[in-house]
């Protein structure tokens, strides 16, 4: 056996291995690092959404109500059912499905941005 045949065996043996090894762990790594990238993005796309559909009901349907005096709790609620509903068909089923994933509660998550975009949107009219 010679040099050659011995450094052909120590990779054979030792490297090649180690070498897989690396492969399969950067491979796991990327396909995470693409997974948990997507899911900002559907998460991101779901917080746009409950805000477009916010600001969307209070300009058509809210404003319309307290010029007119109208406003009270039941069109209030009205108001929020309408605003869910337009986040829920704008932000689509992939982030539907991704808010679902990461908080357990959509109707949870979705209720609680709809309260804070509205408190945003008042805040910013306030200005």
């Amino acid at each position: 056996m010679n040099i050659t045949d011995i450094i052909a065996l120590i990779v054979e043996t030792a490297l090649l291995p180690i070498l897989a090894w690396g492969v399969a762990e950067f491979t796991k790594y990327l396909s995470k690092k693409i997974e948990n990238e997507t899911t900002e993005k559907y998460i991101k796309f779901a917080l746009d959404a409950v805000h477009s559909a916010v600001k969307e009901t209070a300009q058509t349907y809210v404003s319309a109500l307290k010029s007119s005096g109208e406003w009270n709790d039941e069109t209030a609620r009205i108001a929020f059912e309408n605003a869910k509903a337009i986040a829920i068909v704008t932000m689509g089923k992939a982030a539907q499905e991704a808010v679902q994933e990461m908080t357990g509660d959509i109707d949870a998550w979705l209720e609680a941005q709809i309260e804070a975009s509205t408190y945003a949107l008042k805040g910013a009219s306030n200005e």
